[in-house]
């Protein structure tokens, strides 16, 4: 039985349960997810585990965890593949560098790097999103202030996720400090999802080695934000009644990604007045969880997610 490891970067070894360390999610839904996942895996031949970063040395993990009719450590772990979830910043690249040399590790770090990095994100598909502009100071800001073509303006950092420290402002109202490596972007004014809600929404595509796996729609309940960790609403949909302009988007995309295998990552959609979708961003780590309302689709994610492993060990 091949060994799938789902990487994290904290060290959790002391308590009696995993995800029990502070998450601005819950620990029970992670855990239930994981547990979920487990059992789609075992039908497919596949053992998941979980390990941190911390706790790899020479091609094994000293320690992990794993569900079998219970929750229970194992020690001296060999994974055949590992599922990667922890962020990308200078510390973690050593690490990912390293692991990607000695075990095949998904997302490889060319889609991490295409996910994590707006401006990166923003060279290869342009065509698709809001004039996107690198920043590191109010003097550059004010510079390409003629190049954008609205007058409100986002301005957000060029690594993040969650909808972290992304500001809205005005080019006549500009903020007193710009952080440096940030970007700016032109501030489309969200009308809602063509044929589901109006106000403050998006649309997430998940994909899967070129497959979309499940799509939802993230409402926002107050503000300009509709991410689940803000506080906005997820609804999942019927993937045949995507928009077909965002499905002509994420099959482009994909195509740019397609040697990459297996791959996992999200395609976030907002809609104008006049029902034009726009990428705003890419996301390799989505979370699996959160979905029980939806049986038959989480089942489906987490069917396609192991399938895609399979085929690639």
């Amino acid at each position: 039985m091949k060994t799938l490891t789902i990487l994290y970067d904290t060290d959790d070894w002391k308590y009696k349960i995993p995800y029990a360390t502070r998450s601005p999610y819950s620990g029970r839904l992670r855990r239930s997810s994981f547990i979920s996942l487990s059992k789609i895996a075992k039908k497919h031949g596949i053992k998941l585990t979980r390990a941190s970063s911390l706790w790899y040395e020479k091609g094994i993990f000293k320690k992990a965890w794993i569900y079998d009719n219970g929750w229970k450590k194992i020690k001296n772990l060999k994974a055949d593949i590992i599922f990667d979830k922890t962020p990308l910043n200078d510390k973690t690249l050593k690490i990912k560098k390293k692991l990607s040399r000695e075990i095949k590790i998904f997302n490889d770090l060319f889609v991490e790097k295409l996910c994590s990095d707006k401006l990166t994100t923003y060279r290869y598909f342009r065509q698709f999103m809001p004039n996107t502009f690198l920043i590191n100071n109010k003097k550059q800001l004010k510079k390409i202030l003629p190049k954008i073509r609205t007058q409100k303006i986002v301005i957000k950092p060029r690594a993040g996720s969650s909808a972290k420290n992304i500001k809205f402002t005005s080019k006549k109202k500009l903020l007193k400090k710009i952080s440096k490596e940030s970007v700016v972007q032109e501030f489309i004014d969200v009308s809602g999802v063509p044929g589901f809600v109006k106000g403050v929404s998006d649309l997430r595509i998940i994909t899967i080695n070129g497959k979309i796996a499940i799509a939802s729609i993230r409402h926002a309940r107050k503000g300009l934000i509709s991410n689940v960790s803000r506080g906005g609403r997820e609804i999942v949909i019927d993937i045949k009644k995507i928009p077909n302009k965002v499905k002509a988007i994420v099959r482009k995309i994909d195509s740019k990604l397609s040697t990459h295998k297996p791959r996992i990552y999200t395609s976030d959609f907002v809609f104008d007045k006049n029902n034009k979708p726009w990428l705003m961003e890419l996301n390799s780590k989505p979370g699996l969880f959160g979905y029980e309302r939806y049986p038959k689709d989480k089942k489906r994610l987490e069917t396609n997610l192991i399938l895609a492993v399979k085929k690639s060990i």
